[in-house]
């Protein structure tokens, strides 16, 4: 039998996970009204949709939220209280390294104006995998807390 995690430690650390969720999504809403503008041939951006500043802070934001998830204390505690998960953490994990990487091959693209037309389809790339990434977590979270009702219903048969 396996010794759980007390929930206020696991729960805080979801709790904090969830609000980088809201943070990102802001990055991700700016990123995408600043590629709206490029693809109309709008340069002139303000400085914080500028796409260097959104892919800087981007990088910033998504470096410290990937080293909470795979920290300890987040899939740490669900690969060990639930082994069977372990694919998808390392799916997850691969999808971190593959996202970082994308960004800074973007942020060198971002660093010469004249070539920022050619991030629109990138970035939206990356947008989508966010999400699609976002949505993987949410069923792995899904699995791991549901794994009680799985153990309540093979009993109750």
């Amino acid at each position: 039998m396996s010794i759980a995690t007390p929930f206020p430690d696991f729960f805080g650390r979801l709790t904090t996970v969830r609000s980088q969720h809201e943070h990102l999504g802001v990055t991700l809403r700016c990123l995408d009204s600043t590629c709206d503008a490029l693809e109309i041939g709008r340069t002139s951006l303000p400085v914080e949709f500028r796409p260097k500043v959104l892919l800087t802070a981007l990088r910033h934001d998504l470096g410290e939220h990937f080293d909470a998830e795979e920290s300890d204390g987040h899939f740490g505690t669900i690969a060990k209280e639930e082994p069977r998960l372990l694919p998808g953490i390392v799916d997850l994990k691969g999808d971190h390294a593959a996202m970082l990487d994308a960004i800074d091959g973007l942020l060198l693209v971002a660093s010469d104006e004249s070539r920022w037309l050619e991030l629109v389809v990138p970035v939206r790339r990356l947008i989508r995998a966010l999400k699609a990434h976002e949505r993987a977590e949410a069923l792995l979270l899904q699995e791991y807390f549901g794994r009680g009702e799985v153990s309540l219903r093979a009993a109750g048969s």
